[in-house]
């Protein structure tokens, strides 16, 4: 049975236009607020990369849309896949506005 796949909060992710040029595969949008208070209720999900706070994120194409799921492979567990909630908390106005360290 495939695992349910995690996506991160404020990344959404849109098909082509069918009258866009044959180059664009879709288009991506990021919402700010989202998705620091993600990152801020998710802080196991993150991996340090020289120092830094990253979000690996794989880039999946389907027949009708791109997905982009959290890669959760993780170097420092032997290659074992981590654990993770099954749903995307939701963040309160007080998360939005705290600083994040990257």
């Amino acid at each position: 049975m495939a695992k349910e796949k995690t996506y991160v909060g404020g990344i959404m992710t849109f098909p082509r236009n069918e009258k866009a040029p044959d180059f664009v595969e879709g288009a991506l949008v990021i919402t700010l607020d989202d998705l620091w208070a993600w990152a801020k209720a998710n802080p196991s999900l993150l991996r340090d990369y020289k120092g830094k706070k990253q979000i690996r994120l794989q880039i999946l194409k389907g027949r009708d849309k791109i997905n982009m799921p959290l890669d959760d492979y993780n170097p420092q567990s032997g290659g074992q896949k981590e654990s993770r909630p099954a749903t995307l908390p939701e963040a309160n106005e007080a998360e939005k506005t705290d600083d994040l360290p990257f």
